[in-house]
């Protein structure tokens, strides 16, 4: 078949190296739902400034890490951390 064919089922599929790797979240013995899993960030590029790359490197790594509520807290600790480096460059 080729790729503007449409299957027999009627859904064309991604081959499977193509699809979006995601973590399996298990759900937990209490019966409540678990939030899905975030896909993982790519680390930010480096900027060449230590306190700037720090800032964006834990929030990438926040995002991957952290569960969807927790990523408010996350966003305002790179915002806050932003703010104090570029005040720091203002004088």
């Amino acid at each position: 078949m080729s790729e503007f064919e449409t299957p027999a089922d009627g859904v064309q599929h991604l081959p499977e190296e193509a699809a979006p790797q995601a973590r399996v979240v298990e759900e937990p013995s209490d019966g409540v739902p678990a939030v899905p899993a975030v896909p993982a960030v790519p680390a930010p590029p480096a900027t060449g400034d230590e306190a700037v790359d720090e800032a964006l490197g834990a929030l990438a790594a926040a995002m991957g890490d952290t569960p969807l509520e927790g990523h408010v807290t996350a966003f305002e600790s790179a915002h806050r951390a932003l703010q104090d480096r570029l005040a720091d460059v203002e004088g």
